[in-house]
């Protein structure tokens, strides 16, 4: 099964109440409950240090919206007896510079830098334990096939990329 949230990604448009978890409520500006896409209009203006604040805060509201989303899938697993038979795989496609280090935000931007580049990658397997096994080299997401194929005891097509 794959499971796919995309509410931190742009527009970064949480639901209640996450949208506003760690928001200014007296904001007033254009970007009040996401970072509406817009080519000419006042959207697409610069941000200033209080917009910058804002749609940083919206992001986290929309990474603490997927956080719990992912508890709720994992007590499901919990509450259908599955999760001890189930490899859980978290990721991301892309990071999010947000204004970093003089980058902007949207498409394109996310190529630069590490906040852009690194994502999280993490395999959960309930058959290595608690202490599981941490792989400090270089991962990319094209070894995500390999491993899976990997730890089902599946032989992989002999012409996948990445490695396991």
């Amino acid at each position: 099964m794959t499971v796919f949230f995309s509410t931190a990604h742009f527009p970064y448009a949480a639901p209640a109440p996450y949208y506003a978890k760690y928001t200014d409520r007296s904001y007033r500006g254009r970007f009040k409950y996401h970072k509406p896409v817009g080519l000419g209009d006042a959207a697409s203006l610069p941000p200033d240090e209080d917009d910058v604040r804002q749609i940083r805060a919206l992001y986290d509201g929309a990474v603490t919206a997927i956080d719990d989303a992912v508890g709720r899938v994992l007590r499901t697993l919990e509450r259908l007896d599955l999760a001890k038979r189930t490899i859980v795989v978290v990721t991301a496609d892309h990071g999010e510079t947000l204004f970093d280090h003089g980058h902007g935000q949207g498409h394109g931007d996310h190529l630069f830098g590490d906040e852009g580049t690194h994502v999280p990658f993490v395999v959960y397997d309930p058959r290595l334990g608690p202490e599981g096994r941490r792989v400090d080299r270089v991962v990319r997401d094209v070894d995500l096939a390999p491993t899976l194929y990997e730890l089902a005891q599946v032989a992989p097509p002999q012409d996948l990329d990445g490695r396991s």
